[in-house]
């Protein structure tokens, strides 16, 4: 069920995240109350393009509950919803929108997020397999992945993607 919600939930974030476009290495995005710059970005532009958000656990809490209202949640989803986002994301989440020019390009199975602060690394995750790739208006297939990051992280820090194990672009959430 927690699934079903985070899925609901990276399907309303598709629409702040299309809103921010992408943006060219070294500029600087306002998304969703945080200030992203993208750091640099592989030179294999022809495969796509990545679109990022990051939200934090206050901000998710709002959403589930803005969700909660519109869908009329049940007590027990509303519990699961909130502890989910207790346990897992008290240091937000990280939402991608990648886009590739072919459904087998875009994947999960080739996608690895670690995030890092001072060039520690505190996270390292690959894509699991539960959402696949859905055709865009815009001629590519798009993921749309949700990535929790269970522990309090202080700004600024690096989100790198990687791609079959390569780094493909690197973000900053400044604040």
């Amino acid at each position: 069920m927690i699934k079903s919600c985070l899925t609901l939930f990276a399907q309303m974030l598709v629409l702040v995240a299309m809103a921010q476009s992408e943006i060219k290495t070294g500029d600087t995005a306002f998304v969703s109350g945080h200030h992203i710059v993208k750091l640099n970005e592989s030179t294999k532009k022809s495969r796509g393009y990545v679109v990022v958000e990051y939200i934090n656990q206050k901000q998710i809490i709002e959403r589930n509950h803005a969700m909660a209202q519109q869908e009329a949640w049940q007590d027990a989803r509303k519990k699961e919803a909130a502890d989910y986002t207790e346990q897992h994301e008290k240091g937000g989440s990280v939402i991608f929108s990648i886009y590739r020019a072919s459904i087998e390009t875009a994947d999960p199975k080739w996608f690895t997020i670690v995030i890092k602060k001072n060039e520690a690394e505190l996270l390292r995750t690959r894509f699991t397999t539960d959402t696949h790739p859905v055709s865009a208006d815009n001629g590519y297939w798009r993921l749309l992945k949700g990535i929790p990051i269970p522990a309090l992280i202080a700004y600024p820090f690096d989100v790198h993607l990687l791609e079959a194990g390569n780094e493909i672009i690197q973000f900053r959430v400044l604040d």
